[in-house]
């Protein structure tokens, strides 16, 4: 950049930390909004491969001690499994117990304390449904339920009710019609796609599984192996788990008791205590019985139940919990990658400009087309650059409206001409639609100005 006498394209982390390497990634921090749905991106930096465990550490530090200085507290950290991102986690957690023993004094905090703010670190529910679809993909799983029968889990099973499904289908009137060739074969599959793992992960799908695989053995060729309810039984369960911690809205959907807002007296905690249970029991079958994504989601869910009692004990009325993932920020991305041009490898100019436009632009597209996650609903904290720009110009709406008015009677409107356009019922109907349809969409934006109102009706 010439009028800035510098040079991008190698590490830089940030604070004077660069290195003559050159970067070929770029990490970035986000803010959301635990009771008011907000994100904005705050900070980016550019790495060369993966980020070495100190740099991260110290990179956290300093966002979070920059983000509190706004006045924002920050209550949670989340970020998929990447091994960085947990050791960054594990030296935080050992930081603040080495800080507690040289006090003398006895470390009950479940997270990690940056600025004297406890942090409650998750990981990110979608990223962790994938990793256990990926791993059922190539090992079985054994667990055990509340009903302590050990039971095995294959993902052959799963396979099977899909090809029972489309051979005994023949007008299109199967039972999973969701479920395609990209959920099940591994050669077709879309790994990256949240939707399709909780697809499979599914009531629909445990349920008629489990029908199946209890259907009399002479009774119909409708039939799955009978071991195929240890596989149903899994999938009602993970479609629990994950909905538990994925609740967007106060009350549930119909059938859907978990996926709604945590309260005191909400289903989620009794639920919780049982998933532990469920969770510390399951073993892949290979010679790494314990694999990342178990041993996380005990952590996760033990760190949802911290943080929603603390939240509260501090005057929350109830908690969202899909306000706890990464959508936001993988939307964002997907708005880097398709800025301006489709590009899905910019370089570091050009993620540095499209970072700068989306971020004044307030992240306008708020869900890409064929994202790997669902829209965010987020608002961004530029929600209103009207109110940035005319701060306290206006002390009253009064006021405003006035000058609106002034600088209405400097213009000069023209009505289309109508007459000539064709005309007949289907058109009529047609327009009076559209314009209805700009109407609605017009009216939330203009709010209390009564002159808008007036004109729009």
């Amino acid at each position: 950049i010439p009028h800035q006498d510098t040079v991008l394209g190698f590490e830089d982390l940030g604070c004077k930390r660069i290195k003559p390497i050159f970067a070929d990634k770029a990490m970035t921090f986000m803010v959301r909004g635990v009771r008011k749905k907000f994100k904005q991106p705050v900070a980016f930096m550019f790495t060369n491969s993966t980020i070495k465990t100190p740099e991260l550490v110290v990179s956290i530090k300093q966002v979070v001690e920059a983000v509190q200085s706004t006045g924002l507290k920050v209550v949670a950290l989340v970020c998929d499994q990447a091994s960085t991102n947990v050791s960054a986690i594990n030296k935080l957690r050992a930081e603040t117990n080495a800080k507690y023993l040289r006090l003398g004094q006895e470390n009950r905090l479940f997270g990690f304390e940056i600025d004297n703010q406890e942090i409650i670190p998750l990981f990110d529910p979608p990223h962790m449904l994938k990793c256990l679809r990926n791993n059922l993909l190539t090992k079985n799983l054994k667990f055990i339920c509340k009903d302590k029968v050990q039971r095995v889990a294959k993902w052959s099973h799963i396979t099977q009710l899909y090809e029972l499904d489309k051979s005994e289908s023949v007008i299109g009137d199967r039972m999973n019609p969701k479920l395609s060739d990209a959920h099940i074969y591994e050669d077709k599959m879309k790994k990256m796609k949240v939707s399709h793992a909780a697809q499979v992960f599914s009531q629909r799908v445990g349920s008629i599984m489990k029908v199946l695989a209890s259907w009399p053995g002479d009774s119909t060729k409708c039939q799955l192996d009978s071991s195929a309810v240890d596989t149903a039984v899994l999938c009602l369960f993970v479609d629990k788990l994950f909905d538990s911690v994925n609740g967007g809205t106060i009350s549930p959907p119909i059938g859907k008791d978990l996926r709604c807002a945590v309260t005191r007296s909400s289903g989620h905690w009794t639920f919780w205590d049982e998933a532990i249970c469920v969770l510390q029991s399951m073993e892949f079958v290979c010679k790494q019985n314990k694999v990342v994504s178990i041993k996380n989601w005990i952590q996760t869910i033990k760190g949802f139940k911290y943080l929603c009692k603390k939240l509260l004990d501090d005057g929350f009325d109830f908690i969202l919990l899909r306000n706890f993932n990464q959508d936001p920020i993988e939307n964002f991305f997907c708005s880097i990658r398709s800025h301006g041009i489709r590009n899905i490898n910019p370089t570091c100019a050009g993620f540095i400009s499209s970072f700068k436009s989306l971020l004044i632009s307030n992240l306008t597209t708020k869900n890409s087309v064929g994202a790997n996650c669902e829209e965010d609903n987020c608002d961004g904290v530029l929600s209103s650059l009207k109110d940035l720009l005319l701060l306290d110009e206006y002390e009253t709406v009064e006021e405003e409206e006035e000058h609106i008015s002034k600088l209405l009677q400097n213009l000069h409107f023209t009505n289309p001409q109508t007459q000539n356009l064709p005309s007949s019922f289907v058109l009529n109907n047609t327009r009076s639609f559209v314009t209805g349809w700009i109407v609605k969409k017009i009216k939330p934006l203009v709010k209390n100005c009564k002159m808008c109102i007036t004109k729009l009706t």
